[in-house]
């Protein structure tokens, strides 16, 4: 007897699951109705998906768009387009009750020459949410499909409905964070590349951009011919030596502050930049200079 009990008892135990009530993703539940629906309804029916019923218009458009690219896809119904809807329930002045039965909702069908209206609801219901679809034929009223499934609630749902999970503003906190690190490391790569730049353009070939290192160079190099050719001739007491030395401080001059500008404006490669990010410089304990790289490993 004591062993018919437990028998008894495990046996239960694991029936107790099958009893539990299933629950679905949104999408997956989606499937599920679209597939039986296909199943049911006779090929070449002639068919619309009539909004949700939702109290939100994003979850009730959702799941009545995926519905109608689902039938679309089965290659098996004559799917009236939604955008015709809007149009025609203007037309009739009619508003969705979610009763198929509704002589609007007859009326709505037989203008769309639809012969299959399929129409549902999508709502909360405590800590879960219920979608309910059924079809039904538009000259008599005939219940086609009926069906009633438990979706999750996780953060697609909550989406739909416009709550914002704790997981997606985890997320977007996680992105702003990391964003900003991405940032200060865009600035020290740039920092560094400035920094150098007036040595004839050094900073900015090592962001891969050579026009810009190409004018620095030419310009410095150009200014400080022109200013050794303006010294020469004022060693040599000639004429315009002292402009033509100005001329070439003016250029040196400029092609340093264009070399200072240049590596915030221009637009890096994404490898160059990856490797110019992991450059740090910082100041060792004796207030010397230090350039390192740093490598992941």
């Amino acid at each position: 007897m004591k062993k018919l009990a437990i028998a008894a008892l495990a046996a239960l135990t694991f029936a107790l699951p099958a009893f539990a009530e299933r629950q679905y993703k949104i999408d997956d539940a989606i499937y599920l109705v679209s597939k039986d629906i296909t199943a049911k309804i006779p090929a070449g029916t002639k068919v619309v998906v009539i909004d949700i019923k939702s109290s939100t218009e994003s979850a009730g458009e959702y799941v009545a768009e995926e519905i109608t690219l689902n039938l679309l896809n089965a290659n098996k119904f004559i799917v009236v387009d939604r955008a015709s809807l809007e149009t025609i329930r203007k037309e009739l002045d009619f508003q969705m009750s979610g009763d198929v039965s509704d002589d609007s909702a007859q009326r709505l069908g037989a203008m769309l020459g639809a012969e299959t209206l399929i129409t549902g609801s999508f709502d909360q219901l405590q800590d879960k949410y219920r979608l309910s679809v059924k079809a039904v034929k538009v000259e008599t009223a005939e219940l086609q499909y009926l069906n009633t499934l438990t979706v999750q609630d996780n953060a697609d749902t909550q989406a739909l409905f416009g709550k914002t999970p704790a997981a997606a503003s985890r997320a977007k906190t996680t992105s702003s964070v990391g964003s900003a690190i991405m940032g200060f490391f865009d600035f020290t790569g740039r920092f560094i590349c400035m920094t150098v730049n007036p040595i004839f353009g050094i900073g900015s070939y090592m962001q891969g951009d050579t026009q810009g290192g190409g004018t620095v160079a030419f310009w410095e190099v150009a200014g400080i011919c022109t200013t050794v050719v303006g010294t020469i001739r004022q060693d040599n007491e000639q004429s315009g030596g002292e402009l033509i030395t100005a001329i070439g401080g003016m250029m040196v001059g400029g092609a340093v502050v264009y070399s200072w500008i240049r590596p915030w404006t221009y637009n890096r490669a994404p490898k160059v930049a990856e490797a110019l990010d992991h450059v740090n410089i910082a100041y060792t304990a004796d207030n010397a200079l230090s350039v390192g790289f740093t490598l992941a490993y």
